[in-house]
C-alpha cells in the first residue's frame, strides 16, 4: 500500500537545511577537500596519517600531500605534526610502513609521484648527495634512485 506524505514549505526547507549541512561535513572531513582548502602542516600531517588503511593504503593522498609541501621548512613542520599523531615516526618512518618499492616512483597523482615532490621540497640537481637528505631511508626500489641519480650520470645495474 502506498503512502502519500504531504510536505510543508517548512518540512522542505528543513529536509534542505539538512541535507547541506550534511554536505558541508562531509567537505570538511573529505582529506582531498582539506588539501584543497586548507593545506597547513597540520592538516598536510593528518591526511598522510590518515592515508594509511587496515587493508588498502591509499598511496596517492599520499602524493597529494607531498605536493602542498612548499619547501624543507613546511616539510619539518609537517612532520613534527606527524610524530604528535604516529607517536614519535616522522614522515620517512611513517611512509615506510606502508609504502615499499615502486610506490615511491610509480603512484602518480596529477602527473606527479613523490620522486617529483621530494625532488622539488629538496631542490635537487646534479651536484647533491641524496645521502644527506631525510627521504635516504625510504624503502623504495630501484627505480627511485635510477630517477635522482641518472641525470647525474650514475648508473643503477648490472
Amino acid at each position: 500500500m502506498k503512502r502519500i506524505v504531504r510536505l510543508t514549505e517548512s518540512d522542505l526547507a528543513r529536509i534542505v537545511r539538512r541535507v547541506i549541512a550534511e554536505d558541508a561535513t562531509a567537505a570538511a572531513t573529505n582529506p582531498w577537500s582539506i588539501l584543497k582548502n586548507s593545506p597547513t602542516p597540520t592538516n598536510i600531517a593528518k591526511v598522510i596519517y590518515d592515508s594509511k588503511g587496515i587493508f588498502n593504503d591509499d598511496e596517492t593522498l599520499v602524493i597529494a600531500a607531498l605536493s602542498k609541501i612548499k619547501d624543507k621548512t613546511m616539510w619539518w613542520q609537517v612532520n613534527k605534526e606527524l610524530q604528535k599523531l604516529t607517536g614519535g615516526r616522522g614522515i620517512v618512518q611513517y611512509l615506510n610502513s606502508f609504502m615499499v618499492g615502486d610506490d615511491y616512483s610509480e603512484v602518480r597523482w596529477n602527473g606527479t609521484d613523490a620522486v617529483d615532490h621530494l625532488e622539488r621540497i629538496f631542490g635537487l640537481d646534479e651536484y647533491s648527495d641524496t645521502e644527506k637528505y631525510p627521504f635516504k631511508d625510504l624503502k623504495t626500489d630501484e627505480t627511485f634512485w635510477q630517477k635522482f641519480d641518472l641525470p647525474r650520470g650514475i648508473y643503477h645495474g648490472t
